[in-house]
């Protein structure tokens, strides 16, 4: 960030320098002004975030989970667990009958009753019999509706609470996996994060070298235009003296003409190349983004990519770490799993001193070991065997990736040899042409050559300048490509 708006100030500085909508920036402050305010750079940052937040969880996943539930429930209905009239062989019972009270009826037929009728017929029991009969049913009726009312629980409101702790003793290395996948997904954001910002400096550097490319050739043509609206005003005078024809100065105008259109054409390519770097560089279109002065001369500037470092070859990397812990979350599933609990428990009513006829509550503590001990998992096997395949592949393609990068490497390092090379060559070429025109220039002026002549010379020179300019800016492109 510092760096940033060190390069926003110098980009105000320059603004002010060079009138509101100009700015002189070299390469490097050109790709941090794309960079610092790109709509994929943020969406990367979003993304990275995220990958960070699921490595976390993935690592809390291993320590202990706390947990509260609650609940409660109203219920409008009475509950009992035994009927109000029940059957006893002897007689029935009724806990409540419809006037609330409890009552006993004995059978008219059984052994109590034949009993009961026996007693009738002894002397001086007989009276007795009934009121023996009567007080033995209100006994019976008396403690059957005791009875029943013990076993008529009050849960017109229930409350149950918990809290618990549960923590992964060993799971088969699942949770260890899960993990590293995470820390793999990161990565491959970061990853991710660095290719959008290669790609988006290389739009920036080929918008930077084309505008450089593009204003010398302007400057060359408005060079060339000089020259030969130099030697149309000598012909003229030759002409006027007789020392040159009307065909010397068609040939000249001709010249110059095209030299115009070229001049024409220089110029619209540059303001087109102006406004896609301006664009790219997140400034308005009517924004004048100029190169620095010493572009051509500055060599291996530092770049934003990773020094010699391939974003393929590391995302190879990262989806093989994954898919080889995929396969051992895989194996997981068929290895034994052990988990610790304890929580406590709160009820109300609480069952726990026989049937609650009112609403109060008491709670426990509990502890415990889940084990799970696979036997015939057939499926999970299966899936073991498809994890080991996917994990080779993984494997081949990075090493895959790993060749590819090194031909890659080979290739730039070629490109770079080859564009030394062909410098060297234009400027040579460069240097014979300016001998060849200045050698052209001395005949014309002395009368040993004529116009067409020299303008031969002028174009080749014309010719010369231009691949050198190309040269020169594949050569820096090269330079570039090679520090990457």
């Amino acid at each position: 960030m510092n760096r940033q708006g060190l390069i926003l100030f110098l980009s105000l500085l320059c603004a002010f320098s060079y009138g509101a909508d100009t700015l002189t920036l070299t390469l490097d402050e050109c790709r941090t002004m794309a960079l610092f305010d790109n709509t994929q750079a943020k969406i990367d940052e979003e993304a990275l975030a995220a990958a960070d937040y699921a490595r976390k969880a993935a690592l809390a996943g291993m320590f202990p989970r706390f947990s509260a539930n609650a609940a409660y429930l109203y219920n409008t209905g009475e509950i009992h667990l035994v009927p109000n009239t029940i059957d006893l062989g002897f007689g029935s019972v009724t806990a409540y009958d419809e006037l609330g009270h409890g009552r006993f009826t004995i059978n008219k037929t059984g052994t109590m009753t034949e009993l009961l009728n026996a007693l009738r017929d002894v002397p001086g029991l007989g009276s007795e019999v009934g009121n023996i009969e009567t007080r033995l049913g209100q006994v019976i009726a008396d403690g059957y509706q005791e009875l029943y009312d013990r076993f008529s629980p009050n849960l017109t409101h229930v409350f149950v609470g918990q809290v618990g702790v549960m923590q992964p003793v060993y799971v088969g290395g699942r949770l260890r996996e899960m993990y590293r996948i995470a820390q793999a997904s990161e990565r491959m954001a970061e990853i991710n994060q660095q290719r959008h910002s290669d790609e988006l400096v290389r739009k920036v550097d080929e918008a930077y070298w084309r505008v450089v490319l593009v204003q010398r050739k302007k400057q060359l043509a408005t060079d060339y235009l000089a020259l030969l609206t130099q030697l149309e005003s000598d012909v003229t005078i030759a002409a006027q003296a007789g020392l040159a024809t009307g065909s010397d100065m068609l040939n000249v105008r001709v010249k110059k003409t095209d030299a115009q259109q070229k001049l024409l054409e220089a110029t619209n390519g540059l303001e087109l190349s102006l406004m896609a770097l301006s664009e790219i560089c997140g400034k308005p279109l009517e924004t004048i983004i100029l190169p620095s002065t010493d572009v051509m001369q500055t060599q291996h500037t530092s770049t934003t990519g990773s020094a010699k470092t391939d974003n393929d070859l590391l995302m190879m990397e990262e989806l093989e770490k994954i898919a080889v812990s995929q396969r051992k979350i895989t194996a997981a599933a068929l290895q034994p799993n052990l988990l610790a609990t304890a929580s406590y428990v709160y009820a109300a009513p609480s069952f726990h001193d026989g049937m609650p006829t009112e609403w109060r509550g008491k709670g426990s503590f509990n502890v415990g070991v889940v084990l799970n001990l696979p036997i015939a998992h057939a499926d999970a096997v299966m899936r073991y065997k498809a994890a080991k395949h996917t994990a080779r592949i993984a494997q081949l393609k990075r090493e895959e990736a790993q060749q590819l990068v090194a031909i890659r490497e080979r290739q730039r390092q070629q490109r770079l040899d080859e564009a030394q090379q062909k410098m060297m060559m234009q400027q040579t070429a460069v240097d014979n042409a300016k001998e060849n025109l200045r050698y052209a220039e001395e005949l014309y002026q002395a009368g040993m050559i004529t116009a067409s002549e020299l303008m031969q010379q002028q174009t080749a020179w014309l010719a010369a300048e231009t691949d050198l300019i190309e040269a020169a800016v594949s050569l820096r492109k090269a330079e570039k490509n090679a520090d990457k």
